[in-house]
């Protein structure tokens, strides 16, 4: 865990800087156990996404940084959040499809941070060939922009979606 010891501080200087325009917070839930931590990153600008908030959930194994940590989103209903709806999301887990999340794409030289900032890229950049919502990605497969950014607008202001 010494290594997520480090990227702890460097995180906390980031956003001490404000070195991260996507990040609002990425912090362990409990300063004495760094197996688990909660995101708070923005919904990228120029997309529907925009100006919301998403939370996720990671969860750093033991063996970390030989494996990759779980990271899902998750709702959090006193403040408004919910899961994104995205060709790469499933909107009941939280679950993520993203390279790097898997065994066979994960490196160590990727860290907790720069794994964050890729999920806030791909959110701008789906990629519909490894989906978890088949609806969205076939929407996207035929290019129709302006439905996949309605759907998108329609559950991040419906009231009573989960």
């Amino acid at each position: 865990m010494a290594r997520i010891s480090k990227e702890l501080l460097k995180i906390r200087k980031a956003l001490e800087h404000g070195d991260s325009e996507f990040l609002v917070d990425l912090a362990p839930v409990d300063d004495s156990d760094l197996s688990r931590w909660l995101a708070v990153i923005k919904g990228p600008a120029e997309t529907p996404y925009y100006p919301y908030k998403f939370k996720l959930a990671i969860e750093v194994p033991a063996s970390y940084p030989m494996v990759p940590p779980t990271i899902k989103f998750v709702s959090d209903a006193k403040a408004g959040i919910r899961v994104p709806p995205h060709c790469n999301v499933d909107r009941r887990t939280g679950e993520i499809c993203l390279d790097i999340l898997k065994p066979e794409g994960w490196s160590p030289i990727w860290d907790i941070l720069h794994v964050v900032q890729a999920i806030h890229i791909l959110l701008q950049e789906p990629v519909p060939d490894s989906p978890l919502d088949v609806d969205m990605a076939n929407i996207l497969k035929n290019n129709d922009m302006s439905a996949y950014n309605g759907i998108i607008r329609y559950f991040l202001t419906e009231t009573d979606s989960p």
